[in-house]
């Protein structure tokens, strides 16, 4: 099961980025690759709130699903739930280190069949696609362009 971990800091306070990273409904704004987000239950987000997003992925359209594990308010997300055909568990915390935010995202995944030569090429695809959305989030965060009412 390969392991992506990603560690940055964004130049903001922690409920800044934690409102921003959460709002699914606006997720497509820093994340290119969401096409669209529905929440199937659980509004406001919460332990227990399942959701579902559709992606692209390697040239491909996959639908996402996402139940939420653990929801603490400006500290962290857990989920798990399949990316495609394949199982996942996530831990995202947020740590707030005065005016700024570090995040700690941990993914795990469970490629059950792909061959082990398959693996690597996975876990680089996944591990580009999520730098290039944190680092979209914390532009947008840091111009202040993310903030919503």
């Amino acid at each position: 099961m390969p392991t992506i971990e990603q560690k940055f800091t964004i130049n903001r306070p922690v409920i800044e980025v934690f409102r921003v990273a959460t709002d699914y409904k606006n997720a497509s704004d820093w994340q290119p690759d969401t096409l669209s987000v529905n929440m199937i239950a659980g509004d406001p987000i919460r332990s227990g709130t399942m959701l579902t997003f559709e992606r692209r992925f390697m040239g491909r359209t996959i639908i996402v699903n996402v139940d939420v594990v653990d929801f603490q308010r400006n500290k962290l997300v857990e989920w798990q739930g399949a990316h495609g055909g394949f199982r996942y568990h996530r831990l995202t915390e947020f740590i707030s280190t005065g005016g700024s935010t570090e995040i700690h995202d941990t993914l795990d995944i469970n490629l059950g069949w792909i061959r082990f030569w398959y693996i690597p090429f996975f876990k680089s695809a996944v591990n580009s696609q999520i730098s290039k959305e944190w680092a979209n989030l914390k532009q947008q965060v840091e111009s202040g362009a993310g903030m919503r009412g």
